[in-house]
């Protein structure tokens, strides 16, 4: 059964047809055929006998005493796409599958906590990770086996490597599990024990930050809160120096390909500059001298280290917008590079990348605005600071244009009737890689003119053989990837007649989902561009998917859904990730309100009238009131910190917490933001109970691997700087 997606999923049954569709799927169908998940409907017509996560189907392993094959997976995942049409749709695979296993498939947007646990057991088994990752597991749900993408069969690399095809695992599996259950057993008992002992926070500790101490934030001094102020100021001395290392001076970014966005990244090194500009500025009153008593170094060593900061930043963010990883017709970021010079992209757009880039350009804005404008607090010559004013004047009007564009590809693209954004797009179309993106030359020369071609040629690096190399192996393909070189080339604005020709493509597969978490995220990117802009559209968007959140996704006791999809909200428990996405939504838009309120001039109403989310007492309120459901269901009283997965609602064999920023950065880093803020908003003492309990493990986390922890140096470093940045009162919050 060789269906594209676009034909699975318009073949799908509905209405009175579905009704009439048996259980297990009937001769055409599996299981997953009566499920909302556009992946999981994805694998709808596959041979592969699939269950969606369910305990119907543990109990049907444990009663036919099988064990379970586990794939994890997502809508637009290209990997995901390979593997179901190399294997999953193929008769020999899913006969090895059926007979030996009970096959579960399961969409990690929708249960990121599945995910997130069985991720994390795999990283520590094969110290990498991915999707599709395909696990066994016991009856139990505990792992004996774990790896990410499988061919058909065993495939010799020219490396020597040997890659094991899926048939060939689960043949090995099968029997053992037939013939030495209890080796699988006990090796799965092995796993679980290693990773509830690593990975639960039972050993994080930190002899000197037992206590944060008050005079952290400017209530009292002691000498434990100062020597808690040094270990913070040494972490982030440590992560400075690791991403020092890592940066690619030539073409931005960190460590070689697959290269990464990481924005939260970005966000801590500005957090980081705009600390040692602040020492600097005391240096500069101090007439450069160093002054040990006051912990300030000679003016030179540091300048050397915040402006070096702020150089990784402004190199990446604009090799990022120069690359093929943004879309130069459509916009909008595809979701990572492949390559070391931010050319070849996998092509899938994922909203939490517009998100978190939203968020990273638009800090970075609000920091080169003060410098162009030289309103620090001490009128600090920028020239003094070998800051070049034309360049930071380029660089604020690029990265601006660049948060217009993500705006526009939001709004074309990704907005929902309902004004929540959609989930993702997908990398493939017409069954291929890139194929909506990239252009032949062929192409080319019969949409445009020779005048018009001739600039397109040279303004986007467009080549007759083409530039775009398959991943695999390395050939040109003969198609096109459109990017720019350098920054001379944005004199040229996008092609319309290319972006028109493009509309009647066949457009990639559109994950229709809509999720909490990421359109919370959302929410904070766009209440951030406005802080950094003041332009009223972003604020407009952000308050009206506020309001649909609050209205579609957020239940009447005040708990938050997962997601829904064409308007029915999914059965899927909330995770950690909706609670503290949305309460930084929240607090990003009461500080972006809060800025409107104490603009200067007359108030022209043009934002989007909705009483509840206009109201900023309304929405501390609201924020407040989430954070104490999210302590309830996700707090953990022992060892501190939250829970990935619903305390009253546990479903899993063991209980996971997440404190790595990948991708997406961590519930618990955002988090521990998220309890700062609240502290400053309101001046509840609970805050503070739970960052001292989680202080022990963010320090210990950061001070092991500190480039892993973006989005928590953020959070530690904003404790350094403490400082009330609003006030409110019953007229509402303003900007002190």
């Amino acid at each position: 059964m060789n269906y594209t997606i676009e034909k699975v999923l318009q073949d799908l049954p509905q209405g009175e047809d579905l009704k009439k569709i048996p259980e297990d799927g009937g001769d055409k169908w599996n299981r997953l055929v009566f499920e909302k998940s556009p992946y999981l409907l994805q694998h709808a017509a596959n041979p592969v006998d699939w269950y969606p996560w369910s305990e119907k189907a543990f109990a049907k392993a444990k009663a036919e005493n099988k064990a379970i094959f586990l794939s994890i997976g997502y809508s637009t995942c290209h990997w995901c796409h390979v593997m179901e049409h190399e294997s999953f749709e193929n008769e020999d695979v899913a006969k090895v599958l059926n007979q030996y296993f009970i096959c579960i498939k399961v969409d990690r947007e929708e249960r990121p906590d599945i995910d997130s646990l069985y991720m994390g057991i795999a990283q520590m088994l094969i110290s990498r990770g991915g999707w599709p990752l395909n696990l066994f597991l016991t009856p139990e749900k505990h792992v004996f086996y774990a790896g990410t993408y499988f061919p058909k069969l065993s495939k010799l690399y020219p490396n020597g490597y040997e890659m094991p095809g899926i048939i060939q695992i689960a043949h090995h599996l099968g029997h053992m599990w037939l013939n030495d259950k209890e080796k699988l057993e006990a090796t799965a008992e092995k796993i679980s024990v290693n990773y509830r002992k690593y990975h639960l926070g039972e050993d994080s500790s930190s002899e000197l930050v037992s206590e944060i101490g008050k005079e952290i934030f400017n209530l009292e001094i002691n000498e434990s809160s100062e020597a808690f102020r040094n270990e913070i100021q040494e972490i982030s001395d440590k992560a400075f120096i690791q991403l020092s290392h890592q940066f690619d001076n030539k073409y931005g970014g960190f460590g070689p390909a697959p290269k990464f966005f990481s924005p939260h990244v970005y966000s801590f090194l500005l957090k980081y500059y705009q600390r040692f500009l602040n020492t600097y500025e005391k240096s500069f009153l101090n007439e450069g001298k160093a002054n040990k008593e006051s912990g300030i170094e000679d003016k030179s060593v540091i300048k050397e280290k915040f402006s070096t900061a702020l150089d990784m930043v402004l190199k990446s963010l604009t090799q990022f917008r120069l690359g093929g990883v943004f879309d130069q017709l459509g916009y909008g970021f595809h979701r990572y590079s492949t390559d070391r010079e931010w050319l070849l992209p996998h092509f899938e757009k994922m909203l939490y990348d517009q998100a978190t880039l939203m968020l990273a350009y638009s800090d970075t804005v609000m920091v080169l605005e003060k410098l162009y404008s030289q309103k620090s607090e001490n009128s600090i010559n920028v020239k003094d600071l070998n800051l070049d004013q034309e360049k930071l004047k380029n660089n604020i009007s690029l990265y601006k244009r660049v948060l217009d564009e993500i705006y526009e590809y939001l709004v074309t693209d990704m907005l929902s009737s309902e004004n929540l954004f959609f989930s993702a797009e997908d990398a493939d179309s017409e069954g291929e890689e890139g194929l909506f993106y990239t252009w032949t030359m062929k192409e080319l020369k019969e949409i445009l003119n020779k005048d018009e071609l001739a600039l397109i040629v040279k303004t986007f690096q467009v080549e007759e053989k083409g530039n775009f190399l398959d991943e695999s192996t390395k050939e040109k393909t003969g198609r096109n990837i459109l990017h720019r070189k350098d920054l001379n080339d944005f004199s040229v604005p996008r092609v319309e007649k290319l972006y028109a020709h493009r509309k009647g493509r066949i457009h990639p597969l559109k994950d229709d989902k809509i999720l909490t978490d990421w359109n919370s995220l959302m929410v904070a990117g766009l209440a951030k561009a406005y802080q950094a802009t003041q332009d009223t559209k972003f604020l407009n968007l952000a308050l009206k998917v506020t309001d649909s959140l609050l209205k579609i996704m957020r239940k009447p006791n005040g708990e938050l859904l997962k997601s829904s999809r064409l308007g029915i909200s999914s059965p899927n428990i909330s995770c950690i990730n909706d609670y503290s996405f949305f309460i930084f939504a929240l607090i990003e838009l009461i500080k972006a309100l809060s800025l409107y309120n104490t603009a200067p001039g007359e108030k022209v109403l043009d934002l989007y009238a909705v009483s509840e989310v206009l109201d900023t007492k309304k929405l501390i309120n609201i924020a407040t009131d989430t954070q104490e459901i999210m302590f309830r269901k996700f707090w953990d009283d022992q060892n501190g910190a939250f829970f990935y997965a619903d305390k009253e609602a546990q479903e899993l064999p063991l209980a996971n917490k997440e404190f790595f920023d990948g991708a997406i950065p961590s519930g618990n880093s955002i988090a521990f933001g998220n309890l700062i803020e609240l502290f400053k908003l309101t001046s509840k003492n609970i805050y503070l109970d739970k960052l001292n309990s989680m202080i022990k493990i963010m320090v210990a986390n950061t001070k092991q691997y500190p480039t892993g922890y973006g989005q928590a140096l953020v959070g530690l470093e904003s404790l350094l700087e403490f400082k009330p940045t609003y006030q409110c009162d019953e007229n509402g919050c303003r900007i002190l």
